[in-house]
């Protein structure tokens, strides 16, 4: 139902109006609302303006944001940029790219993250190379990158950096060049436009707000309607007194909820089409400022401020809470951070990254290589495919979430002990896991490209001195009180437990609950797997490997080879290092190599 409800405001004091003797003519409010409609619900110079306001106010007085000013120059540019200006004459927009190492920008760039929604839009190509350097015809461009032109022309902006028209579309060369740089592309950028809401480039930024997002509108009438006479409950009748202020407010719920709208913006950016996307992880994370074009609301995001526009009159600071990916003011480059904090940050967003779907599963590792990159300047660290070597033992032990079927993707994308090599939702199995129970003796990747160090792979191993545990030493174990979940199926052998997982149960002193990595391709009855445990607190973390072989590594005795299958929990009765050590005894370390 919609709510009409007249207030007026003396000086500071807002009053309600107690009872109207002449309600405002049915025409009169349709024009009020038509106003509204072109004013505030689609109002795309309205909304620009309080965006420049946010930028201006970001890039003036916030330190955590970096020290861009807008109108200065960036001190880095990506190769190319759309060079975006309007004609003297016909003010017509005019749009061509530039080569920033053959002709030097002259302010700062933005950037746009988009949706590709089934589109095939026109792109950069060698072909068209030197008729792009020239002019793009607008008319060959979808509306999203269009709407985007213009928002930087109207916040006096000249420079864009768009993925499909600033780097070779046809060229593998280019391609992993301008990869390679993702992290400068997104940090050295002024603002971030986000096509946030749009499903696909044909939908364009701007829409027609949906009134069930907006909760309540609210437009000021110029002056008093007409014939309006209006009695407070504790006064009579009275002339029309100065400072006074008349607005017409528009409910769509009988009562308006500050909390459910700043939850209904939360909604509209982490939940929309754009942020399930792999590669916007990547640069949401990466850019200091973002702008966010929902279908509700305009929404800023920086590292000090997350704020939107807001449908009735404040003068408030007011701001969304957790609107932003993760800690974002730890990517500001020069400060000193706790590398135990850090180490916990990157498992974060490797479980909200791989929760994202991404169109091309060889692009798994690029698509995360400029977070990489900022992690590794503050880490001071070796990458390989996806694991920081100083927190090694704890990142082998991730494990595929079990909200969804997890497989490994063909052809090859990385190691069986990389999250990279799964498509599934990772997830860190203990964040409390402490104490180490294996020592490194060698991991190594092979890159795609020796100068792309964050980039894709083409095989990878680690070795390790460690407990290799025989699979015989447990028997599978069927809980009668357990209901059989439809994911069991798969594996007649052991039941599900927690919704899938397995229940392994030996002699009484222990048990195993067992993650595999790939349903499909886990099965004891065919499979000789053992386990290795990696970490231990109040219970063991543990690799499920299989044995692939053996391989002469260096001038080292043979070493077996293994591929990892799962990760599994190993509890006993009371969980102390007396106990753990005492039950390890049987089995000494060993070298183990896994794949």
């Amino acid at each position: 139902s919609i709510h009409l409800i007249l207030e007026h405001r003396i000086g500071d004091v807002w009053q309600s109006l107690y009872r109207l003797t002449r309600t405002l003519a049915v025409n009169d409010i349709l024009e009020r609302l038509d106003a509204m409609a072109a004013g505030i619900v689609r109002g795309h110079e309205t909304s620009i303006s309080e965006a420049k306001q946010w930028l201006d106010q970001c890039c003036k007085s916030h330190s955590k944001c970096g020290s861009n000013v807008a109108g200065g120059a960036s001190t880095w540019y990506p190769t190319r940029l759309l060079h975006v200006m309007k004609d003297n004459g016909t003010e017509k927009m005019i749009v061509r790219l530039q080569n920033s190492n053959e002709e030097a920008p002259s302010g700062p760039y933005i950037t746009l993250s988009h949706r590709w929604g089934g589109t095939n839009p026109f792109r950069l190509t060698k072909d068209n190379m030197s008729a792009c350097l020239r002019e793009i015809n607008l008319d060959c461009l979808p509306k999203t990158f269009q709407d985007a032109l213009k928002v930087c022309l109207d916040l006096k902006l000249h420079y864009l950096w768009i993925d499909s028209l600033c780097i070779i579309q046809d060229s593998t060369e280019d391609w992993q060049s301008e990869a390679s740089s993702m992290q400068k592309v997104y940090q050295n950028g002024l603002l971030n436009i986000s096509a946030t809401s749009p499903r696909c480039l044909r939908d364009g930024l701007f829409f027609d707000r949906q009134p069930e997002k907006l909760e309540t509108l609210v437009y000021e009438i110029p002056e008093k309607p007409d014939n309006l006479v209006y009695r407070m409950p504790w006064e009579a009748e009275r002339e029309e007194e100065e400072n006074q202020r008349f607005f017409l407010q528009m409910y769509f719920n009988d009562q308006v909820d500050e909390g459910r709208y700043k939850e209904q913006m939360n909604e509209l950016v982490n939940k929309a089409p754009l942020n399930k996307r792999g590669w916007v992880v990547q640069e949401r994370f990466l850019s200091k400022r973002i702008l966010h074009f929902t279908s509700g609301s305009l929404v800023w995001e920086c590292n000090e401020l997350q704020t939107w526009e807001k449908p009735w009159p404040s003068e408030s600071s007011e701001s969304l809470e957790s609107l932003n990916l993760i800690e974002r003011e730890l990517i500001p480059i020069g400060t000193t951070y706790d590398k135990d904090k850090l180490h916990q940050l990157w498992m974060e967003v490797l479980k909200r990254y791989s929760s994202c779907g991404i169109t091309l599963a060889s692009d798994k590792m690029i698509a995360l290589s400029g977070v990489a990159s900022a992690f590794q300047l503050l880490l001071d660290d070796e990458y390989y495919a996806g694991v920081w070597k100083s927190n090694y033992a704890r990142q082998l032990c991730w494990r595929a979430a079990r909200s969804k079927r997890s497989y490994r993707p063909t052809p090859y994308r990385a190691p069986s002990w990389s999250w990279a090599s799964v498509e599934a939702q990772v997830e860190d199995i203990d964040p409390y896991i402490s104490s180490n129970l294996v020592e490194l003796i060698e991991i190594k990747t092979s890159l795609v490209s020796a100068d792309f160090k964050t980039g894709p792979v083409t095989s990878g191993s680690v070795t390790l001195s460690a407990r290799l545990i025989p699979s015989g030493h447990w028997e599978p174990y069927i809980e009668p009180t357990k209901k059989h979940s439809s994911s069991s199926t798969a594996l007649p052998w052991a039941a599900p437990y927690k919704g899938g997982d397995i229940l392994i149960y030996s002699r009484g002193e222990s048990f195993t609950n067992v993650f595999p990595d790939d349903e499909s391709d886990f099965d004891p009855q065919r499979m000789v797997i053992s386990y290795v445990p990696i970490l231990s607190h109040v219970f063991m973390v543990s690799l499920a490997v299989c044995e692939v072989g053996e391989a002469a590594l260096d001038s080292e005795p043979t070493t077996a080879v293994y591929r990892r299958v799962g990760v599994c929990e190993i509890h006993l009765r009371s969980g102390s290092p007396e106990e753990r050590d005492k039950w390890l005894e049987p089995w000494p370390k060993t070298r183990i190599t896994i794949i």
